[in-house]
């Protein structure tokens, strides 16, 4: 038998070394418990703290809940997610439409309408930060551009394609 104190309980994470200088200290945070994956809790950063761990490069991001629960247990898994406003602004792409070759080449193919029909182009990328499902392009895309997100892997530049429009639920395919 073991006896846990609960009134205050942390939640410990760990976050890339990448955006230390974009946390702030008292930043919403909003989390999930595994065990109850349908209920977000909220809560704020109350500690960067200042040792890093060299193998992975991160650091350690200490969130203290908004309020006591009962559901939070020391020991539980949680899922995170911490808004940073980088003041950075720019395009994404959907993380499929990124092609990685082995030459170190990182790639989205487009599609160009012209008088001969709808043409892919292959577009040499800069990409940035990632989140959830989607990647900053910083260089190499100009906004409003169609971009190939299933089938991308089999391309050649010039291609002709057709474009099927995508349905209410947002689904669609070149």
């Amino acid at each position: 038998l073991g006896l846990v104190g609960i009134d205050d309980v942390r939640l410990d994470f760990p976050v890339s070394e990448d955006y230390l200088a974009d946390i702030r200290p008292e930043a919403a945070v909003s989390f999930s418990l595994n065990a109850y994956p349908e209920r977000v809790f909220r809560g704020r950063v109350g500690t960067v703290v200042p040792v890093t761990d060299p193998g992975v490069r991160t650091f350690l991001l200490r969130v203290l809940p908004e309020q006591g629960d009962q559901r939070l247990i020391p020991g539980m898994s949680v899922s995170a997610l911490l808004l940073l406003d980088t003041g950075r602004r720019g395009l994404v792409v959907p993380r499929d439409a990124i092609l990685r070759y082995p030459d170190g080449r990182v790639v989205v193919w487009t599609v160009e309408t012209g008088a001969e029909g709808a043409v892919v182009r292959e577009n040499p990328v800069t990409t940035g930060i990632a989140f959830d499902s989607l990647i900053e392009v910083s260089a190499g895309l100009n906004a409003g551009a169609r971009v190939v997100v299933k089938g991308n892997e089999a391309l050649q530049d010039g291609q002709r394609v057709s474009i099927i429009e995508p349905r209410e639920d947002g689904a669609g395919d070149v």
